[in-house]
């Protein structure tokens, strides 16, 4: 595939920006030159800033006060790496990512077709004392890779393509129906696996052609089972975490209902000093005395 001008695409997950470690503390100006600085790295050759100072001027372009504090930051976080040669890169950068399939290539599929309407012409004309390749349709809950599927060039000494067993929606679709999806349907698949992993796609494309093989619903019925799956997955993880959040809340809730005024006034000023200590990036101190001080002296009103 031709390299984009406009870079990569990269993913990252809603529920990972408002709950992983690493996102959930970041204000909006911090989200925001993370999301400036991740996609001029994709814009870059090697997906590399050339050091520090070239990532503080794409900050300060975007207007972004105190650039210098917010990569600190951010490489504080692990968000970015900053290697020996000072170079800075995408932590983990592969998460956001997802290799190309073959189906994300327009041109890819365009061949593919190609060539599984050359083999079905060679088949028609082939005698019967030559090997032929014919499709298998998948058992109910097969994927890629899946024996059950049929295997280009297996046992014929062909020298099978690196990846070829990787997970793709629009060979899933050919093995399990046994034809080639038309370009409405390719679409339809690639936008699928935009929202939901593959996997989980071709296992309910085969649950769904086991149930009733019928190309022309195939793929609604299949999307209505994934929507479905992934409000079921939400609900759960929701209620995990609600009840992980109760559990974690029950010994403080108690120590609050058992506290004495005294407790509870020193409390108070701890969270005030802290929300002024972020606030204006100063040192909190400890002794209850001198939390006191510090927050008469810095102002409460201040700690927005």
């Amino acid at each position: 595939m031709a390299s984009d001008p406009r870079g990569r695409w990269f993913r990252v997950y809603a529920r990972m920006v408002g709950h992983h470690r690493k996102f959930r503390d970041l204000s909006a100006v911090e989200l925001g030159s993370w999301t400036a600085l991740r996609s001029e790295c994709e814009l870059r050759d090697g997906h590399l800033l050339t050091d520090k100072a070239d990532a503080r001027l794409i900050l300060r372009r975007r207007h972004v006060p105190a650039a210098a504090k917010v990569l600190d930051r951010l490489i504080e976080l692990h968000l970015f790496d900053v290697a020996e040669d000072g170079s800075v890169s995408v932590h983990d950068r592969e998460d956001h990512d997802r290799p190309p399939y073959p189906s994300d290539d327009p041109e890819k599929v365009r061949e593919r077709v190609n060539r599984h309407r050359e083999s079905k012409r060679n088949e028609d004309v082939t005698s019967g004392n030559e090997k032929v390749t014919t499709p298998v349709r998948a058992r109910s809950g097969a994927g890629a890779g899946d024996p059950s599927l049929s295997v280009p060039g297996e046992g014929s000494g062909e020298r099978v393509p690196e990846g070829w067993d990787n997970p793709d929606v629009v060979v899933a679709w050919n093995n399990i129906t046994g034809r080639y999806p038309s370009d409405r349907v390719c679409d339809w698949l690639n936008r699928l696996s935009n929202d939901h992993p593959e996997e989980a796609i071709i296992r309910l494309l085969a649950e769904q052609w086991a149930s009733e093989p019928n190309p022309r619903t195939l793929l609604s019925r299949t999307e209505n089972e994934l929507k479905l799956d992934a409000h079921r997955r939400n609900r759960a993880e929701e209620s995990a975490r609600n009840l992980a959040r109760m559990k974690a809340e029950e010994p403080h809730r108690r120590r609050e209902a058992e506290a004495t005024p005294e407790e509870i006034e020193r409390a108070r000023l701890q969270r005030q000093a802290i929300s002024i200590g972020l606030h204006r990036g100063l040192p909190v101190p400890t002794d209850p005395r001198e939390i006191r001080k510090f927050v008469m002296k810095h102002g409460e009103g201040k700690a927005s």
